[in-house]
């Protein structure tokens, strides 16, 4: 039960931090009007926004592999990890290239989720499902 929690943590804190900082690299006005009234505004240049949208996407691909310790998929991670990458070169490269990084990160988020819930309810994988069937039986 405790991997489970950790992946679910990990998983919603890296993806809220990383949507945070990665809004603010883009420069979406309501973001930084509320970091800026709570006396936040030294946040607001890329020397620290860049290093924290790595460090969530990084705590985020970290729940993402505690997922798939406990359901066995790597189709979550693999997607996170390819969206990552698209994220931190979207905000180099081109913004709207970032967002749909994030997204995919978003996405692989949701399904670990749903995959550890499964999981936690007994739900294994399909390679350990069969073996579960006959065990079973006999």
């Amino acid at each position: 039960m405790d991997q489970e929690r950790q992946a679910y943590s990990a998983t919603g804190a890296g993806v809220v931090e990383s949507l945070v900082s990665l809004l603010c690299c883009a420069g979406v006005a309501p973001v930084l009007g509320v970091l800026s009234a709570l006396g936040l505004g030294f946040v607001l240049t890329a020397a620290i926004l860049i290093p924290l949208l790595v460090a969530g996407l990084g705590v985020t691909l970290w729940g993402l592999r505690q997922g798939r310790r406990c359901h066995g998929r790597a189709s979550p991670l693999t997607l996170g990890l390819v969206g990552s990458i698209a994220a931190v070169a979207g905000v180099f490269a081109w913004i709207p290239l970032a967002f749909a990084g994030l997204a995919a990160v978003l996405a692989a988020g949701i399904w670990n989720v749903l995959a550890v819930r499964a999981c936690a309810v007994g739900d294994r994988a399909p390679a350990t499902a069969g073996s579960q069937i006959v065990n079973e039986g006999s």
